[in-house]
């Protein structure tokens, strides 16, 4: 899909990377936080499943 939606977008004459993997906070230049709660959950999750 991403690199359906660039390809479209060269045809286009448009700048591309209207689609793609990235956060708010990265657009924004700030930094991005790894240790979000749901991981942090899906992490401990695990580890009493195991």
């Amino acid at each position: 899909c991403i690199d359906a939606c660039d390809s479209v977008m060269d045809k286009m004459g448009y700048p591309r990377g209207l689609i793609r993997y990235t956060t708010e906070n990265a657009l924004e230049g700030k930094k991005s936080h790894i240790l979000r709660p749901r991981l942090i959950g899906y992490f401990v999750a695990l580890v009493v499943m195991v």
